[in-house]
């Protein structure tokens, strides 16, 4: 059975995937915008000079995934990010983290084209590179983090 961890099982209940990971994939497809920074203070963003309002531009799709109220306590909205979908209204995508009772931490891009800032291969040769110096910070800072390098 292939399933959303929301979707109610036979024998189990839902669970929404955001209580997990912080965000949770709103069934809409595809995307192509950009992400907004909305709280540029968190050690996320250390070395990358961003702030509030920065846009990393081309990594917000093609999945989008946003906080829909069941993050886990002391889940920080990294980034708020509108977007138009077809004709209909603005929707939004959230960049998330927080601190597991373990002491893990754990990191949502709420995207995924996080990678195309990651690297100047383009997924659909020939196309504009997305390459984003910040977003590498940001994966340098969340690595480092997860390995234990940064307090």
């Amino acid at each position: 059975l292939t399933t959303r961890w929301r979707d109610p099982h036979v024998a189990l209940p839902g669970n929404p995937e955001d209580a997990l990971i912080g965000v949770m994939y709103n069934g809409r497809q595809p995307v192509d915008a950009d992400i907004v920074i909305e709280d540029s203070s968190s050690w996320v963003f250390a070395d990358t000079g961003l702030e509030r309002g920065s846009v990393l531009r081309g990594l917000l799709g093609y999945e989008a995934d946003r906080m829909y109220g069941n993050a886990p306590a002391g889940t920080v909205q990294l980034a708020h990010s509108p977007y138009r979908f077809g004709q209909e209204s603005t929707e939004y995508s959230d960049m998330t983290v927080y601190q597991a009772a373990s002491a893990a931490t754990v990191f949502a891009a709420g995207t995924l084209q996080w990678s195309f800032g990651l690297s100047d291969i383009s997924p659909w040769s020939p196309s504009p590179s997305r390459l984003s110096p910040a977003a590498q910070q940001i994966t340098r800072n969340i690595l480092a983090r997860f390995i234990g390098e940064r307090g």
